[in-house]
C-alpha cells in the first residue's frame, strides 16, 4: 500500500513510501537534504519496519528532538499498525462470512452498480 505522510519537526514537508506486509520500498522525501535522504532511502529499501527502527529510531538532528530518519520510523510504525488493524478487520469479516455460509444462513447478494 502506498502512503503519503507529512512528518513533523523536520525539513522535509512530505514523505512517501510503500508498505507491503512489513517490507518498505520506494521511500521518497520531499524537501530536506536531498543527497542524504536519497542515500538513506536507497540503503534501507526492502528492509522491514523492525530493521529500519533498529537502525534509525531515536536519531536526532542538531538541537531537534527528532530527525528525518526518526520521523520515517514513526510514520512506518503508524502505517504498519493501521495495516494490521485493517487486516484484522478484514479477517474478522471473512471469518464471519464463512461462519454464516457454513451455518446455512442465506447469502446476501450485493447490489449491482
Amino acid at each position: 500500500m502506498h502512503y503519503q505522510v507529512y512528518p513533523r519537526g523536520v525539513c522535509p514537508t512530505e514523505l512517501e513510501f510503500d508498505l507491503e506486509g512489513d517490507r518498505v520500498t520506494n521511500i521518497r522525501y520531499h524537501g530536506g537534504c536531498n543527497g542524504g535522504l536519497k542515500t538513506i532511502a536507497s540503503l534501507i529499501d526492502g528492509w522491514t519496519v523492525e530493521q529500519i527502527a533498529e537502525k534509525l529510531e531515536g536519531v536526532t538532528c542538531g538541537p531537534k528532538s527528532t530527525s528525518c530518519s526518526n520521523e520515517l520510523v514513526r510514520e512506518l510504525k503508524k502505517a504498519l499498525a493501521d495495516q494490521e488493524i485493517s487486516g484484522d478487520a478484514m479477517n474478522r469479516e471473512d471469518n464471519e462470512k464463512e461462519s454464516r455460509e457454513e451455518s446455512g444462513e442465506e447469502k446476501r447478494e450485493e447490489p449491482s452498480t
